[in-house]
């Protein structure tokens, strides 16, 4: 058995690649322990799962006063076509009046600061990002966005987090494609086809801490932390980049 799967080994690969499950085959011949050859024909079956678990979009910090609206945007000035027109002395070509709106995070938050370090916050939420596929052209009506948005107002004690969450979608995609001629063969033809199953679930979560700043000590403080905390980040960031790195030679070292 040793010697067949050896010979096995030493022939000539013939890989038809899939999305999700994917076939291969062996193509030659095999000579048996007695000397006689036999055609090579093998099928070889991988299935192939991803899991990714918890990936965060933005952290950002807003700093304002009491009773007064803060913002901000993370993501994308994208254009979109809001008429066309035709040219009066070029029927021939196409006039487009274009607007550009953002597409990304949008965070949008009033705060109100109560007896007894409370405060409540009156908080809008946006999530938006173009949409991977769409049966539009982009070319023509512009491209496809998918939105997700809370609004809400809800009451925190200073230093506390509140979350926010709710906002589930989920996907599923069956994607089937297979050999041609091959595929189409009874009983054998499944080995040449494939097919790819694809579930996508999200939860979006929204977690605010709000803190209440009363002095400009308390001010210096927030603002050394954040600096921390940024410096750690890039730190981080920079170690995880070295380790891509192979590790240098007798030579490289100095």
């Amino acid at each position: 058995m040793n010697e067949l799967f050896a010979s096995l080994a030493t022939g000539n690969p013939l890989i038809f690649g899939g999305t999700g499950l994917i076939a291969g085959g062996i193509a030659g011949s095999v000579t048996l322990p007695d000397g006689t050859k036999v055609p090579a024909i093998t099928a070889v079956l991988r299935a192939a799962q991803t899991r990714n678990n918890i990936n965060i979009l933005s952290s950002p910090h807003l700093l304002t006063l009491d009773n007064k609206e803060a913002e901000i945007v993370v993501g994308s000035n994208v254009p979109f076509i809001t008429s066309q027109a035709r040219d009066s002395t070029n029927l021939a070509n196409t006039i487009n009046t274009v607007e550009r709106k953002d597409v990304g995070i949008t965070l949008r938050l009033t705060p109100h600061i109560h007896e007894s370090d409370f405060v409540s916050l009156d908080i809008f939420q946006e999530s938006s990002a173009i949409a991977a596929s769409s049966s539009l052209d982009a070319n023509t009506v512009g491209p496809t966005t998918t939105k997700r948005s809370a609004k809400t107002s809800v009451l925190v004690k200073n230093g506390d987090t509140v979350v926010l969450g709710g906002m589930m979608q989920e996907t599923f995609t069956n994607n089937a494609s297979q050999i041609p001629i091959l595929g189409d063969i009874p009983l054998l033809g499944h080995l040449f086809r494939f097919k790819s199953v694809s579930r996508q679930k999200t939860n979006l979560l929204i977690m605010l801490t709000p803190r209440i700043i009363r002095d400009p000590g308390q001010m210096l403080e927030t603002s050394a932390e954040q600096q921390r905390k940024i410096t750690d980040s890039f730190g981080q960031q920079i170690k995880e980049v070295e380790r891509t790195f192979p590790e240098p030679g007798p030579r490289e070292r100095r």
